[in-house]
């Protein structure tokens, strides 16, 4: 007796190809704005647009990357003239639409960093994008348009780290190494896009100092108050929490961006 007639017809199981490249998102509190790392690009695709940092990883003999980590310091370094040595660095996520770059099919793996403080304009130069500008997130002022689905790796970066500063100590990672907690305030202000002095200085501070080792107070010599003034605000460091866990490391109640008509009440 014969067995089920099987179907002879060739079955094409060759994997799918793409080419694998990184960007990067590079953010900083910068004239009290979380503003992010563009360029310019000069070359097709989208000629003279707007982009994030990025470019393809490199496997092969002589030139490689060995990790996807090491592409994206190499591709921010090349086109920006910025080494990236950022205070926090992590995986973004992955994008890979078909049609999202014409030339054809790519995957794009994006990572989130908080640039190093100190992270300034680079000069212009020959290469295939132009010198590098910071621009707000939200809005993105002054931008012709995003190159590639980098709109889209920009909306998620800004959404992450929102998230971030709300549930983790991520908020000091945008502060100076020593700091007020005024500062700190500042910086929740200018990331939720709220305007300066609207949280509440004795509620936030309240908040802030009841997060067991979040903050460290500064050993430093504190001047004499003059006459009709009191003595400067004390200044703080990031505490063990962050030595121990990093800048990311949970807190144990999260920060919530309070909503407009919180704000009202309170005014």
């Amino acid at each position: 007796m014969n067995g089920p007639t099987q179907d002879k017809r060739a079955v094409t199981t060759e994997p799918a190809r793409f080419v694998v490249s990184v960007a990067v998102a590079a953010v900083m509190v910068r004239d009290q704005q979380l503003k992010v790392l563009l360029v310019e690009r000069r070359e097709e695709p989208f000629r003279h647009w707007w982009a994030l940092p990025s470019g393809l990883v490199r496997r092969g003999a002589g030139e490689a990357d060995a990790t996807l980590d090491d592409a994206a310091r190499r591709v921010f370094a090349e086109q920006t003239d910025f080494e990236l040595a950022p205070v926090y660095l992590t995986q973004l996520g992955s994008y890979g639409d078909a049609g999202r770059d014409p030339r054809g099919d790519s995957v794009s793996i994006a990572y989130l960093a908080v640039a190093p403080r100190g992270t300034g304009e680079s000069k212009e130069r020959r290469s295939s994008v132009g010198a590098p500008k910071w621009f707000p997130t939200s809005p993105l002022e002054g931008a012709k348009g995003l190159a590639f689905d980098h709109g889209r790796m920009l909306t998620d970066a800004a959404r992450r780290t929102v998230e971030l500063v709300e549930t983790t100590a991520l908020g000091l990672a945008f502060c100076h190494e020593r700091f007020t907690v005024a500062d700190l305030r500042h910086v929740y202000e200018n990331i939720w896009d709220l305007p300066s002095d609207s949280l509440d200085a004795g509620n936030f501070h309240h908040r802030v100092m009841g997060l067991k080792g979040l903050l460290e107070p500064v050993s430093e010599d504190q001047p004499v108050a003059e006459a009709g003034r009191g003595r400067p605000p004390r200044k703080f460091k990031s505490g063990p929490l962050l030595r121990e866990r990093g800048p990311a490391a949970p807190l144990e109640r999260p920060f919530i961006r309070p909503r407009a008509a919180d704000r009202e009440q309170g005014e």
